[in-house]
């Protein structure tokens, strides 16, 4: 909010921006509500287009909410599309694996662990969103440990990408 006001004031803004505070838990049970995207609970509910009944909606895109994700200590996944934005976003080809990126694994272009590090070989895999430039896997632990006050569950989705390089079913 200092930015913005700092921008406003500097001329760089032309009129105020609008700040929303919303409240965001880390998922750490299956099937968790996360809050994230609830208008009730934006706060102040102005930004956006108008929904039914006069709320305002702006959901918070994949892209950004991955990395909250990971810096909140989430262990869980509402859907497919979650779990594949978060290992994009660590650079992560965890199993199950189609046939080329067996193929890559085999080239050691995917560690043990499943981060791709070259960048040619995270372009030829799509893993193009990734927002570190060495293994994040330590720092993701870290985070987790640090967050929950313990190590993440291998029956967890989080927990199984990153100690056994395994995506887990979402169901």
């Amino acid at each position: 909010m200092g930015q913005l006001y700092y921008l406003y004031h500097h001329g760089k803004l032309i009129e105020p921006s609008t700040t929303t505070l919303r409240l965001l838990l880390p998922r750490i049970k299956r099937d968790q509500s996360i809050f994230i995207n609830k208008t009730a609970l934006t706060m102040p509910p102005s930004i956006g287009s108008k929904a039914s009944g006069g709320a305002v909606v702006f959901p918070i895109p994949m892209r950004w909410l991955v990395e909250l994700f990971i810096f909140n200590g989430t262990l869980y996944f509402e859907n497919e599309e979650e779990q594949t934005a978060y290992c994009q976003c660590l650079n992560l080809c965890p199993k199950p694996r189609t046939a080329f990126e067996e193929e890559a694994f085999e080239k050691n272009w995917i560690d043990i662990d499943g981060y791709v590090d070259k960048l040619e070989h995270r372009l030829a895999l799509q893993l193009d969103q990734c927002s570190f430039h060495s293994n994040p896997l330590p720092l993701v632990r870290k985070i987790l440990e640090n967050r929950n006050h313990i190590h993440a569950p291998l029956i967890s989705h989080v927990g199984s990408i990153i100690s056994n390089a395994r995506k887990l079913s979402i169901s």
